[in-house]
C-alpha cells in the first residue's frame, strides 16, 4: 500500500509543480495564495519569493477605536478593553 500512496503522491506534487509554474508564467506575479475552503482551520498553498511571499501575507492589525488597543482577529475583540 505504501509504494502505491508513494506513487501517487509524487503524482500528485508534479501536478502542483506544473499548476504553479503554469500559474506564474500566466499571471506574471511574484507570488500568489490560493485559499482551501472548506478546510479547519483554514489551509492556503502560497508561493512565490520570500519578499514577495511576506508582502502577500502581511496583514496590518486591526485598531480599536476606543483605546487604540489591537482586536484580536480570531475573536473580533479589543486585547485591552475585554
Amino acid at each position: 500500500m505504501n509504494e502505491i500512496w508513494e506513487a501517487r503522491r509524487e503524482s500528485l506534487e508534479e501536478a502542483v509543480r506544473r499548476a504553479v509554474l503554469d500559474l506564474f508564467e500566466h499571471t506574471g506575479s511574484a507570488a500568489f495564495k490560493i485559499e482551501i475552503f472548506g478546510t479547519s482551520p483554514p489551509v492556503s498553498v502560497i508561493s512565490g519569493t520570500a519578499n514577495a511571499i511576506s508582502d502577500l501575507t502581511y496583514t496590518h492589525p486591526i485598531v480599536c477605536s476606543g483605546c487604540g488597543g489591537e482586536i484580536n482577529p480570531d475573536y473580533g475583540k479589543c486585547l485591552r478593553c475585554d
